[in-house]
């Protein structure tokens, strides 16, 4: 299914689409990453 996937939101999705989606999720991820280690600091 992750194949299907791919190829189905390659094909819908303009790059420029999938560019905002990895920035998006590499912000949600870094924010996560930045609490996490946050919270390990302050335990």
């Amino acid at each position: 299914t992750i194949v299907i996937d791919y190829f189905f939101f390659d094909h819908v999705l303009t790059s420029t689409q999938v560019l905002g989606a990895g920035l998006i999720l590499l912000g949600v991820l870094g924010v996560k990453l930045h609490w996490n280690i946050f919270a390990l600091k302050s335990a």
